[in-house]
Parts: C-alpha cells; structure tokens; sequence
C-alpha cells in the first residue's frame, strides 16, 4: 500500500494561514499573495498606545524584513495597518532606503496595494469614501487622519470623545487621569495646560478625552 505525502505548502498557503484569525476573509488570497512575493517575518504583538504597527528593513539580504501589527485591532483596522506597513517594505526595496518614509514613493505603494481592497466585501461601505479620501492625501498613520480615525472608531462600536471635538477653553481628564484645559490649535495638535501643575503640554487632536464641567 502506498502512502500518499500530503503537498508541502506554499508560501501563499502559509500565509493564509497565519492571517486568518486577523484580516477580513475577502481579503485573504490577495493579502496573502502580497505578503509571499519577499521574506517577511510578521509579529502579531501585544496593545501598544503608541503604534498600530511598524516596518524595519531587512539589515542582511539573508534576513527578512520585519513588520508588526497590534493583534487586538479590528479586522479592518489590521488590514489597513498591514497594508501601510508592506508599502514600507516596497518602498524600501523599490526605491531605496533614501526617500522620505511617507513621500510621494510610500504613497504611490500604498495606493497601488490598497485599490484591490477597496470594495464592500472587505470593508464596510460607509468607510470606503473616507478610505479613497485617506488615499489621496495619505496621512502618517489612520490616527493622524481624524476623519478616518473617527471611521474606524465607529465600525468597531466605539463611541468616543476626541480632543479635537471640544471648544477651545474646556476642561477635559486624559486617559492617565490628569486634568487639563485646551488651549488653542497647533496644527494637528492642541496646546492644553494641566490643571493641577500648570504645566503646557502638545496633545494630539485624536486623543481620547472625558469632557469635565468647568
């Protein structure tokens, strides 16, 4: 009797594997093809406050480049994330490692990975205009872009207050607790003085705030 080996997998197939539990499952083939065309060590990490995710290049040819995302985002907000952080790594690997991190050669990358996804099946339809508006100006991070921040916050059932929602002169508590006044606006951030210090600090129009009566 002859015993039939089952096919080793593909890099594809292992992919899909591995992206299953974290992207939307329309997204799978495609994502997955994506992610075997270079050497990629992914690492699905722990909440981080500061970060979505984060590329760094490969540092030997024998070495894979490494990118992470925080695996307590929503399926959506995980593709999106993995998505910004692979158009890092073409970046780097088609256009050197020279050029700006969020230039004009990101930007295109990340255009050209995103347009396959931009449909119903992947995302929900009231997000996709917000998205293609996203892709035009192509923020940092979905954080810088408030506007698709708040989107994201929304399919994934948060009702939130941000920073940038309350009028100049109102007293807000931070996550940490502390309570500050906002100030005025500097660019994309507000200048807010702590309360019990007096302190001034910097703090990003998308921070989640608790709105205090004066």
């Amino acid at each position: 009797m002859t015993t039939k080996l089952a096919p080793a997998k593909t890099a594809e197939d292992q992919w899909r594997d591995k992206l299953r539990p974290f992207v939307p499952r329309p997204a799978l083939g495609y994502v997955a093809r994506c992610m075997s065309r270079h050497a990629i060590a992914l690492k699905v990490t722990p909440h981080r406050k500061t970060k979505y995710g984060d590329y760094r290049p490969s540092r030997h040819y024998r070495e894979p480049h490494q990118i992470s995302v925080n695996g307590d985002l929503m399926p959506e907000r995980f593709l999106w994330t993995l998505i910004h952080e692979l158009a890092h790594l073409f970046t780097h690997i088609h256009f050197g490692p020279e050029v700006k991190s969020h230039g004009h050669e990101w930007r295109h990358c990340f255009n050209k990975l995103m347009q396959p996804l931009l449909r119903e099946e992947v995302f929900p339809k009231e997000i996709l205009p917000i998205l293609s508006k996203h892709l035009h100006s192509a923020k940092a991070t979905s954080c810088s872009d408030l506007e698709l921040h708040r989107a994201f916050l929304t399919i994934e059932g948060h009702i939130i207050t941000l920073l940038t929602d309350l009028p100049i002169g109102a007293l807000f508590q931070s996550e940490d607790g502390r309570h500050f006044v906002k100030l005025e606006k500097r660019r994309t951030r507000y200048l807010c003085k702590e309360v019990g210090t007096r302190k001034k600090f910097l703090v990003h129009g998308g921070a989640e705030v608790t709105h205090l009566d004066m």
